[in-house]
Formats: C-alpha cells, structure tokens, sequence
C-alpha cells in the first residue's frame, strides 16, 4: 500500500470516528478537487491533522466560554437561515467550511476564531434581515 493510500484510509478512519462522514465532499472540495484521489499527499495531511484536532476537542472537556461562543454562532446561523431545522449539521458545517465564513468546523475553532465568526455572522444575519425587509416594504408600496 502506497503513503497516500495509507492517508486517504487514515482520512476515512478519521471522519468515521469523528462522524464528519456527511461532510467529506465538502471538505475534500475545500481544495478544489472532488475525490480523496486528487489530494497531494500534503493536503491529505492537513485534513488529516484537522480530523486528529476535531476527535480531541470533541471528546474533552470544552469550557464554558466556548459553549457560549458556539451558542452564540448557533444563534447567527439561525438568523440567517442555515440552521432551520434541528439537526440539519450537514448544512451548518457545509456554510462553516466555506473559507469566506470560517473554513473550519465549529469544532475546529479556538475562542479568537468563535468570536470573529460570531461577529461575521451577526453581520451577514443584519443585512439579510434588512434586505428581507426592504423587499417587504417595496412589495406593500406596490399594492
């Protein structure tokens, strides 16, 4: 078995145990490819280290400020309807993982980055929630 052979089954392995599974697409296509086949031996790497960082900040114990920060991320992407149906991860991490928002999984995130894309959010949920309401008050002045 070849190194990156070996890689792209330690990759697998990882967003198995990590249940990051349903995002792989999105996370392989971060690097502009659509199969694990297309990553250089170094991207493989990367991911390899983010799915090794997510499996042990998922499994210890997180402080309190990090449960308000991402509590507070939750919030936004309600507001600007990402998160609309309870459980709908696969779109959260998907919006997460585009590198304009954050380019990382929650999970991924430090404090530094939690509040940058909490702030982010807050403002792209402003402008929606504005945009939503100049389209309500040009259709009322219309009828």
């Amino acid at each position: 078995m070849t190194e990156i052979a070996k890689k792209i089954k330690l990759f697998h392995t990882l967003l198995h145990a990590t249940g990051t599974m349903p995002n792989k697409r999105d996370m392989v296509g971060s690097y502009n490819v659509e199969s694990t086949t297309e990553l250089t031996e170094v991207q493989l790497d990367e991911l390899n280290d983010r799915l090794f960082k997510l499996k042990k900040v998922k499994y210890s114990e997180t402080s309190a400020e990090i449960r308000e920060l991402r509590s507070q991320v939750m919030v936004q992407l309600n507001r600007c309807g990402v998160y609309q149906d309870q459980n709908d991860w696969e779109a959260v991490n998907r919006f997460l993982l585009d590198k304009r928002v954050a380019g990382k999984l929650m999970y991924e995130m430090n404090i530094g980055e939690l509040r940058k894309t909490a702030k982010k959010l807050r403002l792209i949920a402003d402008k929606k929630i504005a945009r939503d309401k100049a389209a309500i008050k040009d259709n009322v002045s219309l009828n």
